[in-house]
């Protein structure tokens, strides 16, 4: 019996999977509580590195083993008729015809090619305004990977399993194929197709959410974590992690390039490309003609009554637009005690944010 086989035994009288972690017949649980092998399923062997990985995420969370190896074997209980079609499936890499980048666009790809290429653990932040075609960017560089190696294994993580749909649209016409998805609302029948479909190494292009990095791998090439600096990456139930900070260390232990994507990246990476432990690579205008909207600051002190933003509000309804769509207005009411050494940051979680002030007395 190999290291990293899945085996299904009976615990606490009901059939349960789990993995074969070490061969030199020693454990660290009595005698009393060792359970016996009913089976050992026909499927690949649970990857080394991913077991490192389990340890590690378990080690550094302050997680049960167990409960963070659940989230690798979500689809392991397979039933042979599946297997067998999942195993007769050729997934047919169609790679359509080269789209056109920016200068910025292109000069962003060069930049990130080499490492990529490098084979080796490193971490690239794809910096640039929102428009400006990241997503562009590393599917080009997806492109090249493919076509260099077909036999590699892409991920691309995203935050929302909301924004699952739109990306596949994306990776259907820039790509050609379809990709392998894998998220919490997928079928009990799918998500068993899908998770024989990725541990046999079928599956090239791998788009899901945060679950998706403790999937068994193969061939993982490449790892994209699209909107690095969204808080949905964090659970926070069960075993508790950021899917951000861990796709970093799983990288690491398969030795393998990670990037990082975002208009508005988080603190934390913003701190490690100071340092330089990240490369970042930056496009900092938008795509074509588009333009970035116009920011005004408006200080509520100064401003007699209010009728600018009273006006501006009135022309946005009299021509059915929305103010955010022709002007951004950003508000910030600096209390006296605040001096200009010590600013006041604005985070807004939405657009809008209603604001009741009288006009006379400004309370």
């Amino acid at each position: 019996m190999v290291k990293g086989a899945y085996v299904r035994t009976l615990f606490r009288g009901k059939p349960a999977i789990g993995v074969v972690w070490r061969e030199d017949g020693t454990a660290d649980v009595p005698d009393a509580k060792m359970k016996t092998i009913e089976e050992v399923l026909a499927l690949p062997p649970m990857p080394e590195k991913l077991m490192q990985f389990i340890e590690w995420v378990a080690s550094y969370n302050m997680a049960h083993k167990g409960a963070v190896m659940g989230m690798a074997i979500g689809g392991a209980d397979q039933k042979s008729d599946v297997r067998k079609q999942i195993s007769e499936k050729k997934e047919k890499i169609l790679i359509s015809d080269i789209w056109h980048l920016t200068s910025l666009q292109t000069e962003a790809l060069n930049h990130l090619l080499p490492h990529i290429r490098a084979d080796n653990f490193n971490v690239t932040l794809l910096d640039g305004v929102t428009g400006s075609g990241k997503t562009e960017v590393y599917f080009a560089a997806i492109r090249k990977s493919l076509e260099e190696h077909p036999e590699n294994q892409i991920l691309i993580m995203l935050p929302e399993i909301a924004l699952t749909q739109s990306l596949i649209e994306r990776v259907k016409s820039r790509l050609g194929i379809a990709p392998t998805v894998w998220h919490s609302n997928l079928t009990p029948k799918k998500r068993r197709e899908n998770w024989l479909s990725i541990a046999t190494g079928a599956a090239k292009l791998i788009i899901g959410a945060r679950s998706a990095l403790f999937l068994p791998y193969p061939k993982l090439s490449l790892i994209v974590v699209d909107e690095e600096h969204d808080a949905s990456y964090k659970q926070e139930e069960g075993v508790v992690y950021n899917a951000r900070d861990m796709a970093v260390t799983r990288a690491s232990i398969e030795k393998i390039p990670v990037i990082l994507v975002s208009a508005t990246p988080s603190l934390e990476t913003v701190v490690n490309v100071k340092n330089r432990k990240y490369d970042e690579i930056n496009l900092p205008a938008r795509f074509g003609d588009a333009k970035m909207p116009e920011i005004e600051l408006v200080d509520l002190r100064t401003e007699k009554t209010g009728e600018k933003l009273l006006d501006f509000g009135k022309t946005a309804a009299r021509t059915g637009g929305n103010p955010g769509a022709r002007r951004a207005i950003v508000i910030i009411p600096e209390p006296p005690r605040l001096r200009a050494a010590h600013p006041l940051p604005c985070l807004r979680t939405s657009f809008e944010m209603p604001v009741l002030q009288c006009l006379l007395s400004r309370a």
